[in-house]
């Protein structure tokens, strides 16, 4: 598929789909009470088993999965990583106006890229993972309000009929 403006929307779904999923198996697998069978499934699910023993010599502990699915910039599956892609999506796709204020969607996942570099293991608790899951529905109705026609909008001007 060619690197257009077609396959950043297509990206662009697949990086909220993936970021949804991992702030909601984060609220699920990594819970204070989570034992290791709960860690070691948000690794494979996160597909980072091998990163996690080279990283961290230790065994499993709630804090480096955390930091690993959900904080770490270097994870391509992590929602940090998947923030700074939608970022970088949006800035690349054409604005309205060209008077260098952000857009909503671009406003919202500035926002999303800004929570998630401030947070740290400790931080990423059961409430954490809902704002962030609520900021991504955002983003993803900020992206729908701007770029694509829904209901009775029309595509001409009217009066304006087909030939």
């Amino acid at each position: 598929m060619g690197r257009t403006a077609g396959w950043r929307f297509h990206d662009l779904g697949r990086r909220i789909e993936r970021a949804l999923n991992f702030a909601r198996l984060l609220r699920t697998f990594a819970t204070e009470e989570a034992s290791a069978n709960d860690l070691t499934a948000l690794l494979e699910l996160g597909d980072v088993q091998i990163s996690y023993r080279q990283r961290y010599a230790t065994g499993l502990a709630l804090m480096p999965v955390r930091d690993l699915v959900g904080l770490d910039p270097f994870n391509p599956r992590s929602i940090s990583f998947q923030a700074n892609a939608i970022r970088e999506h949006l800035d690349a796709l054409p604005r309205l106006k060209d008077d260098g204020m952000a857009e909503p969607q671009q406003a919202a996942a500035t926002g999303l890229v800004a929570l998630n570099s401030t947070l740290s293991a400790t931080m990423l608790t059961a409430e954490v993972c809902d704002e962030l899951e609520g900021r991504l529905f955002a983003l993803s109705d900020a992206i729908s309000e701007r770029f694509f026609l829904r209901g009775s909008e029309t595509l001409r001007a009217s009066g304006m009929t087909l030939a």
